[in-house]
């Protein structure tokens, strides 16, 4: 599919945009895509970058802990260049190639921690129910404080957001980034098309 907003040229961008380019490439590992295309509108691109950069500052989420939601969120939302770039990330992260395979299928069926099972069960019934259950909630409560519960809601709804404008746009994987695995594992409490529903 052919990308339907063309990307602004990497170089020679107004200076403000080009620093915040640069700095999304560069602290993504190679990212540019995305940034490119948001940067058809500045104004946008001004507010989006300085909220989601929050997202990866050390007092945020441990990177383990975000990465899974985000792969999580990718996967359900069938996210070919969120899921590439984010499988980067999470090797960055420390999660084992068996590990993002498992993000892919039943959280029952993988030998999850108690903490990563709540976090990938909080993606799914967001993007099930708009909500989340009161037993995940507890679950998630018990290893996070009232400020990192927040900031778990806000990034899975971030990049549920995200992953609509990636696919509506078409935004093209960088050379040598894989999509989305081919073999399709049946995810519990999936709806029957696997896909977004916010």
């Amino acid at each position: 599919m052919t990308a339907r907003i063309a990307p602004v040229p990497p170089t020679g961008n107004a200076p403000d945009i080009q620093e915040l380019l640069d700095f999304g490439t560069e602290g993504t590992g190679g990212a540019s895509n995305v940034f490119l295309t948001l940067a058809r509108n500045p104004e946008l691109f001004r507010g989006w970058m300085a909220f989601t950069s929050d997202f990866y500052t050390p007092t945020a989420l441990a990177p383990r802990h975000r990465e899974l939601l985000i792969l999580r969120t990718a996967w359900r939302c069938r996210s070919d260049y969120e899921w590439g770039q984010h499988v980067r990330m999470a090797h960055a992260a420390g999660l084992t190639d068996a590990e993002i395979t498992a993000v892919t299928g039943d959280i029952d069926a993988a030998a999850w921690s108690a903490t990563d099972a709540a976090l990938l069960q909080t993606v799914d019934e967001l993007i099930d129910d708009h909500t989340v259950a009161p037993s995940t909630w507890a679950a998630l409560a018990r290893d996070f404080d009232e400020a990192h519960l927040i900031e778990v809601l806000l990034l899975v709804g971030s990049y549920i957001g995200l992953a609509g404008f990636l696919n509506a746009v078409g935004v093209e994987r960088e050379a040598g980034v894989s999509g989305l695995p081919t073999t399709h594992q049946p995810t519990t409490g999936q709806k029957e098309k696997n896909r977004c529903l916010a």
